[in-house]
Formats: structure tokens, sequence, C-alpha cells
């Protein structure tokens, strides 16, 4: 068997028939086929030399009855020069990419990503989301937000944009919501016009927390009477709050009482008394107050107690000549055991 250089005449990679001339035997216009033996076709499709390419053939003997191709002699291939009508389907798998293939993003196609392809922050130009890549469905959660320190509340600067703003001036805010208003921030101008009445102000610590003039009790001279008042009570005494009532009953129990009573002013000292089941437990003589147009007398007392059980009431006695009114009278109760 002979070996010789050839030269491509005619190739088909439908076929795969093959035809060389050897110059160097035959001359460069007598053409030969070449056996098929040893190649086979991948997919249906021949690979062969292409016509004036070089190869090595090996022939069997003198007469040329076999010509087998050994080896193409290597060509370059133009870059861009294959096109993919020229390559079957399915016929490049992974393995035939060089790692270091560096294949352009041009050379893919356009769409969607293949599933198992994850985009990474290093994947996305920075500044390149805008708001229409967000769906309104989007459900962006709160954690995915920046911290913002405690107290701070989101508020739109000077230029529309939100920012973490800390609270300031005369009202405050803490980490759980709740608001307060700085100590002496409420101005006289703040104040709508006769919007503070009786039972807004502190008077002696004592504060008129009640219905003014809900209703007008006379005593007379010298006389006592069981004084109606309106009754608060964290007890279950049967009694609806902000119902004016004279007298409650109070099972056995330890409690907490405290009281007070409104008077009209003149006369002198009045008092009012915390009476249960006809025993005296608190005393008081109201004090005189005058202040900011609203003249009174105020009584106030407070006491904890046990009791079996009974009925108890505040009794106001007038001391001085003539009838006098209380106005207002408030008894809180607070059972403790």
């Amino acid at each position: 068997m002979q070996v010789y250089r050839a030269v491509v005449t005619a190739s088909s990679s439908t076929t795969g028939s093959l035809y060389v001339s050897i110059p160097s035997v035959l001359g460069t216009t007598t053409s030969i086929a070449v056996s098929t033996i040893g190649r086979a076709a991948v997919s249906g499709v021949w690979t062969v030399p292409d016509v004036g390419d070089q190869v090595v053939v090996a022939v069997e003997d003198d007469k040329f009855s076999n010509v087998f191709l050994l080896y193409p002699v290597e060509t370059s291939i133009a870059p861009g020069s294959i096109t993919s009508t020229e390559i079957a389907t399915n016929t490049i798998v992974d393995a035939d990419i060089s790692t270091s293939a560096n294949i352009s993003l041009s050379k893919l196609a356009i769409g969607a990503l293949p599933t198992g392809i994850t985009v990474t922050t290093n994947n996305i130009t920075n500044l390149s989301i805008t708001k229409d890549d967000i769906s309104t469905n989007a459900g962006i959660e709160l954690s995915k937000l920046q911290n913002v320190s405690p107290s701070y509340v989101l508020l739109g600067n000077s230029a529309s944009v939100p920012t973490a703003t800390a609270v300031t001036g005369d009202v405050t805010i803490n980490s759980s919501g709740a608001t307060a208003i700085t100590n002496n921030a409420i101005s006289n101008i703040k104040i709508a016009d006769n919007a503070v009445t009786n039972r807004n102000i502190l008077f002696d610590r004592a504060l008129l927390d009640l219905p003014l003039n809900s209703y007008n009790q006379a005593i007379a001279a010298g006389a006592s009477a069981n004084v109606t008042f309106t009754v608060e009570t964290t007890d279950t005494l049967g009694v609806i709050p902000s119902v004016p009532v004279s007298t409650i009953t109070i099972a056995e129990g330890l409690y907490f009482a405290n009281y007070v009573t409104w008077w009209d002013i003149g006369g002198s000292a009045k008092t009012t008394s915390l009476i249960l089941n006809d025993a005296i437990l608190s005393s008081a003589t109201p004090s005189s107050n005058s202040g900011d147009g609203y003249p009174f007398y105020y009584a106030t007392g407070g006491l904890a107690f046990y009791t079996i059980g009974g009925v108890i009431r505040l009794r106001v006695t007038n001391n001085t000549a003539g009838t006098r009114t209380v106005n207002l009278a408030n008894f809180k109760i607070i059972k403790i055991a």
C-alpha cells in the first residue's frame, strides 16, 4: 500500500462521494474515486473535504483498485464562512465548543433567558431598572427597604424624594408609634375660643374631669343629704358609668375609693363624707377657689378599705344659713381583691 498527496476534485456531503487527483502519479487531469470504507455519515451528513483541498490517500495496489482517505491536509476556515444550513441539526454538542470560545452575546438568540440561568447583581447595569420594570402586584416586603432609624418617618423632601426624617417640633413620636405633645408647647393662640371649660382646668391637683352642671342639688342650711354623683368603677357594680346615682351597693372585698364634690361659691365650710352602711369612712372640708373667673368650693378625699359589703354613698352637709347647691360630684371605686 502506497501513500500519496492528493487534491480533491469533487465531493458531496449528501452522498459521501469523493474524487481526487494524484498529480505525482496520474497527473492533474485524472480523477479517481475514494472508497467510503472507514467513513460514515453522521445524522445523514457526510464529512468530506472541499474541492481544492489537499488530502493524504492510500492506494491498495499499483492498479489503484481501492483508494482510501487517510488524512485531510489541514486547511483554515474563514470566520463566518459556515452557515446554519451547512450544519446538520443537533450535530454540535457542548463538548464541541471550546471553554475559551468567548462567544459574543450577538451570536445568541433574542428573547427570554433559558430555564436554569440565574441573573445576579453583576448581570444588571446600574440604574437600568425603572418603575416600569416592577409589577404593580410585586408586593415588595418592608424588610426589603433600607433600614430607617427608630422614631423616624418617611417624608417627601424639598425634591419630592421620600426621606427618613425625625419628627421635631411640638409633637414627638416613639418607635411604637405613640405621639406626645412637648411640655409648654400649647400657647394661648393655639386654643380655640370657648374650648376650655371647668372640667379642663386643674385646680390644686384636682382635675375637674366631670360634666359641667350635670345636675343641681340644693342643700338647706344645717341639712345633710346623700348627694347625687356620677360613678366611675372598674368593678362590676351594676351601675352604668356617667349616669348620676345617689348610692351603690358593693360586695365583700378590698376596695380603693376617691371622691370629689363641687359647690357653688359663698357661705362657710361645707362637709363631704364617704359613708358605708351609715359609718363615715372619710370626711373632707371644701377649699375655696375663685381663680380664672370660675369660683367654687371643692372637697376631695380617698382611701382603701375592706368591707363585708353594703351600701356606699356620698353625704354633704351645708353648715351655713341659706340653701347651697352641689353642682357636681364624682365617685370612683376600684375593687382590689
